[in-house]
């Protein structure tokens, strides 16, 4: 078992070097070319890792320029359930209020960061179907959300695209799609 441990783990770091020298030769290759350049001297090109246990760390420590991350969407589908909204939610749409980096900085490199901001994505059910269920199931089992209540989740939809970060609206979400997700 040890032994399976200490391979996974070594795959695991020469994984994650590779993706690190990747991300950093990617952004330094693309400085060069006319459409990423901005004025400031930065690349625009967009490199996005998915992390979930530490995206402030990638965003603070990697040539990555955006995170995902699963809080917002957490927190939107609890909101949503149990009918309450609070600081921690409206904190989540301004990350920068909860140690998000809004910079990278290093060896003379410096670009805006920002984290990937979602209420669904492709590895989870629907919001809908996680906030309003319709008691029908699909052909694996998994309840859908009840399509007459969309309105339930506009109200989400619009603050991903007033608050700070890179919005993300799934495919479907804007009109209440309501599939679930298989384990």
């Amino acid at each position: 078992m040890v032994f399976v441990t200490t391979r996974y783990l070594a795959c695991w770091m020469v994984l994650l070097a590779t993706a690190t020298y990747l991300v950093y030769h990617t952004y330094q290759y693309s400085k060069n070319i006319a459409r990423f350049q901005d004025s400031q001297g930065f690349s625009r090109i967009i490199q996005c890792a998915e992390h979930l246990p530490d995206p402030k760390g990638i965003l603070r420590d990697t040539y990555s320029n955006c995170a995902w991350q699963n809080h917002l969407m957490g927190k939107a589908a609890d909101t949503a359930v149990w009918g309450y909204m609070d600081r921690e939610f409206a904190f989540l749409l301004a990350p920068a209020f909860i140690g998000y980096p809004t910079k990278y900085r290093n060896q003379g490199d410096q670009f805006p960061v920002a984290p990937f901001q979602y209420i669904e994505s492709h590895d989870n059910p629907r919001f809908l179907a996680r906030i309003a269920s319709s008691g029908i199931k699909d052909l694996v089992g998994k309840k859908l959300g009840d399509r007459s209540q969309p309105y339930r989740v506009q109200p989400y939809a619009i603050a991903l695209l007033t608050e700070s970060g890179i919005p993300m609206l799934w495919q479907g979400q804007e009109i209440g799609e309501n599939y679930g997700m298989p384990n």
